[in-house]
């Protein structure tokens, strides 16, 4: 699981209303760009295309049909 800062849940949120999956990938790149610093602290071994991929595959999990 992906660690998001807190100041950006409001958009992790906007995923419901998100109309199709570029929206969702907009959001899931702002939110793996700030992200990345604090996972290559604790993981230096991710890339930041891997960890990229898992905040959308994340996000896109977490969205309703």
């Amino acid at each position: 699981m992906v660690a998001f800062p807190r100041k950006f849940e409001a958009y992790a949120l906007g995923l419901a209303g998100a109309e199709g999956w570029e929206e969702v990938y907009e959001i899931s790149y702002f939110l793996a760009v700030e992200s990345y610093p604090a996972r290559a602290a604790r993981e230096p071994q991710v890339s930041f295309e891997t960890h990229c991929w898992s905040v959308y595959t994340e996000l896109e999990s977490q969205r309703p049909n």
